[in-house]
């Protein structure tokens, strides 16, 4: 049997006093969530006017919560997906890279995501570069050249946003390894094949 809000308010009874003279209000806010967006929420709340305590009496919060969640991990796998695709990363490359059976994506694209799967998901989406790392069966030497080539077209974006014509030297110990040029808009690198780098410098102009 269906009660109306009304009808709930007169028969809840405050936890702290036991008074059944109560108000509620409507209070309406946002919950964020990674690649998924914001999502607004309207959760009750009931105040006791005997004692003052507030909370949701009725206890129907959570299930509004709960439910904002499962529309935002929904729509987060499919935007972290949809990137990924447009990156050149195929759902079947994603999941022979990580080991996982075939149709693993599909089935949580469309709703049999868990808490672990997602929070892999939005690692991958964060950096794809871990799938490379995952490819090479997280060999220790290859997951250090990644992480250290991915590490340096990062500087060089940012360090081109600074100055176009900035260089990033790499050195490994007194030796100069490499050097690695970048250029507007988009940075480009040799392939970087050693597995520590130490003594970044920059050259070819100051960067402030």
């Amino acid at each position: 049997m269906k009660y109306s809000m009304k009808k709930q308010i007169e028969i809840l009874s405050c936890p702290t006093c036991g008074s059944q003279d109560l108000t509620e209000r409507v209070d309406q806010s946002q919950m964020s969530f990674p690649y998924a967006g914001s999502f607004n929420l309207k959760e009750i709340v009931n105040t006791c006017r005997v004692c003052g305590t507030e909370g949701d009496f009725a206890k129907i919060n959570e299930a509004a919560i709960e439910a904002v969640e499962e529309e935002a991990k929904k729509i987060g796998v499919e935007n972290i997906l949809a990137n990924l695709n447009d990156q050149g990363y195929s759902m079947a490359y994603m999941e022979r890279s990580l080991d996982l059976p075939q149709r693993t994506m599909m089935r949580w694209k469309t709703g049999e995501c868990s808490a672990s799967s997602l929070a892999l998901l939005r690692l991958v989406r964060t950096y794809p570069w871990l799938l490379k790392v995952a490819e090479s069966r997280f060999d220790y030497i290859k997951s250090m050249q990644i992480l250290c080539n991915e590490g340096i077209k990062t500087i060089g974006n940012l360090i081109n946003v600074v100055n176009p014509s900035a260089r990033v030297q790499v050195t490994v110990g007194a030796n100069q390894a490499e050097q690695v040029t970048f250029t507007t808009p988009f940075s480009t690198s040799s392939q970087l094949n050693y597995p520590m780098y130490q003594n970044i410098q920059f050259a070819g102009g100051s960067v402030k």
